[in-house]
């Protein structure tokens, strides 16, 4: 493990973006930023709120147990852009009509080529004014550098919702939490780098080779038009965001980022041949234990505290560090 040793606040910065419309095609289209993390924490926000519209709880209140068919590329391509305050904005599902095309107690619905989650869903109004729905999905995909950086896992999730969407209130009223921890995981299912240890050992119930062991978790948070989001999960950068959605489609709030480095002149290239083992396979803890104690306590951890402001007419962005 790293040994955090500063924290920075960075106080001074400032960038500023703006797509003008010119006679070329006349086209519009939406505006990304890239390698700002404004974008992503707000896309990943609003993919939450999007599937969270998709889960029948509507029209399932009351009724038991269900499963919830949820195609991901639907609220994937709402999210594309996260510049646009109409953009995967549509309420939690006992807000929306809409889940009911996309969600099912069955689960039946043609899934042929597309890319889903099957949600395993809960839902009932526990007072007068407060409708908890709770769910899990299962990942029960081994670790692909590519396609799956993540080990088996189970993500529990609990909502709590006062208020439906409106045309006053975008998102409706309501509370998310949800975490994650391993499920099912074998050493065959883990990256090769990764070694389960020996189960009677005290580091087994810490390790991705047990289940329970955390991966994170994240709450969402959405009142009269605005939200809340901070989310701290495995193999993500932790997000933090505050953001009003304005009525006139302009986006404004305020996040922060956190990012580190080493300093790679302190690192001893010759550890590379000792983690490379005879069979191939790569000893990430040699390779770490052979690194100079310099080198090991070099982790520099940097948080950023920025201000956004995104502009629908004229789809123009701007963020200041503060």
């Amino acid at each position: 493990m790293f040994n955090l040793k500063k924290n920075i606040l960075l106080t001074a910065s400032f960038l500023s973006v703006s797509i003008f419309a010119t006679d070329y095609d006349n086209a519009k289209f939406d505006n990304y930023v890239s390698d700002q993390g404004v974008n992503e924490v707000l896309a990943e926000a609003q993919f939450i709120i999007c599937t969270l519209s998709r889960l029948g709880t509507k029209e399932l209140a009351g009724d038991g147990a269900y499963k919830a068919t949820v195609y991901a590329d639907e609220c994937e391509a709402a999210t594309a852009s996260a510049t646009d305050a109409t953009a995967g904005t549509e309420a939690p599902s006992s807000a929306s009509d809409s889940a009911s095309s996309s969600a099912a107690a069955t689960g039946s619905a043609d899934t042929s080529g597309k890319d889903i989650d099957i949600v395993y869903v809960n839902t009932a109004f526990t007072s007068r004014t407060v409708q908890t729905t709770k769910g899990w999905l299962i990942n029960d995909k081994p670790w692909d550098d590519n396609s799956n950086s993540e080990p088996k896992n189970i993500m529990y999730l609990l909502n709590e919702q006062t208020e439906t969407a409106s045309d006053t209130n975008k998102f409706g009223d309501f509370t998310l939490r949800y975490q994650k921890a391993t499920f099912g995981n074998t050493e065959d299912d883990l990256p090769e780098w990764y070694t389960c240890p020996a189960e009677t050992s005290r580091e087994y119930q810490w390790s991705w080779c047990a289940d329970g062991a955390g991966l994170g978790r994240a709450l969402l948070i959405a009142n009269d038009g605005s939200i809340k989001f901070k989310s701290e999960l495995h193999n993500s950068p932790q997000q933090n965001v505050v953001a009003d959605y304005l009525d006139n489609g302009d986006i404004a709030g305020v996040y922060s980022r956190s990012s580190g480095f080493m300093d790679e002149s302190l690192r001893d290239d010759s550890c590379d041949e000792i983690a490379q083992g005879e069979d191939g396979e790569w000893d990430h803890d040699a390779w770490w234990e052979c690194q100079p104690e310099e080198f090991r306590n070099s982790n520099v951890q940097i948080l950023g505290i920025f201000a956004f402001g995104i502009a629908s007419e004229n789809k123009s962005y701007c963020t200041a560090m503060s």
